[in-house]
């Protein structure tokens, strides 16, 4: 792997954001209303993931699937929640568990626990593109599949992830960026992604394979 690679991603992503800033703006706007509700929240990130995606390959902005894609996951948009509040949940336990051990045996054991928490949220970003893609729905594969890329790829997905984390933080202290930068975020993984299938010769194989 090149050393430009993530950087290039990084570039071309801030390119393809800005010729359809209204659309991803008007996106994560939607998506930041959805959350406010809490219970449309969930169905509302896999619409987006998957409008970011029609959006990245088409440039066409399509509401209706956006809506659609929403409603018809809603089972497991809720599924991906509640995995993911487990996790907190977990970690937040344990890392109270662990204050009361021996200071140098508590603090690697929480390390640790933070570590673990790091790569479930990063596997997120991830698998949601990958979900988005899979011709047969399935969680537990889009997992397995963003982690199995962030272990094939790592130094690519740590720059992706600091790039993330300075989005975000743009996201919580500049308003107009933050109703953009869903948007932005959504495209930039799922065009992550997007490289590193075409990086491993994915749809080759599958390709190779179907044809036999």
């Amino acid at each position: 792997m090149s050393i430009t690679d993530p950087f290039r991603l990084i570039w071309n992503a801030l390119k393809t954001w800005w010729e359809g800033w209204l659309s991803l703006l008007l996106f994560g706007l939607v998506w930041v209303l959805c959350w406010a509700t809490l219970v449309l929240g969930p169905p509302a990130t896999f619409g987006l993931f998957f409008a970011v995606r029609t959006w990245m390959v088409e440039k066409e902005t399509r509401w209706d699937q956006y809506y659609q894609m929403s409603k018809k996951h809603l089972l497991n948009s809720w599924a991906w929640f509640l995995a993911n509040l487990i996790i907190l949940f977990l970690v937040y336990a344990n890392n109270a568990f662990y204050d009361n051990l021996a200071s140098s045996l508590g603090r690697v054991l929480k390390a640790i626990s933070l570590g673990v928490l790091f790569l479930w949220v990063a596997v997120q970003f991830y698998a949601l593109p990958y979900y988005v893609l899979m011709e047969k729905k399935n969680l537990f594969i889009a997992w397995k599949n963003g982690l199995f890329t962030i272990l094939a790829s790592p130094i690519f997905s740590l720059t992706i992830w600091v790039t993330l984390s300075l989005l975000l933080i743009l996201n919580l202290t500049i308003i107009p960026i933050f109703f953009g930068g869903p948007g932005l975020i959504v495209l930039l993984v799922s065009m992550a992604v997007e490289d590193r299938i075409e990086k491993f010769g994915i749809r080759e194989r599958e390709t190779h394979t179907n044809s036999r």
